[in-house]
């Protein structure tokens, strides 16, 4: 997880940026294994969800605090 310099921001696992973290990791985590097993469809399902998921989550941050969603962004490697 990523460690905030402001104490006014949120910290707990219910901030966007932290949710946004998570599904990052399980996002990587189903690309490696949808490598090894092409025919699972359930988890390419489940895969296209979550990024789903994250992108709503992203363009909400985007939204209310643009640093915090440009921070979050370079810190992931997310976008450019």
């Amino acid at each position: 997880m990523t460690k905030l310099a402001s104490s006014s921001i949120p910290t707990g696992t219910g901030a966007p940026q932290y949710q946004i973290t998570i599904f990052t990791n399980r996002i990587k985590h189903l690309t490696s294994h949808l490598k090894e097993h092409k025919k699972d469809n359930s988890s390419k399902r489940g895969l296209i969800k979550l990024v789903s998921k994250r992108h709503k989550m992203l363009r909400y941050l985007k939204r209310t605090n643009l640093a915090l969603y440009q921070n979050t962004c370079k810190e992931l490697g997310i976008r450019k």
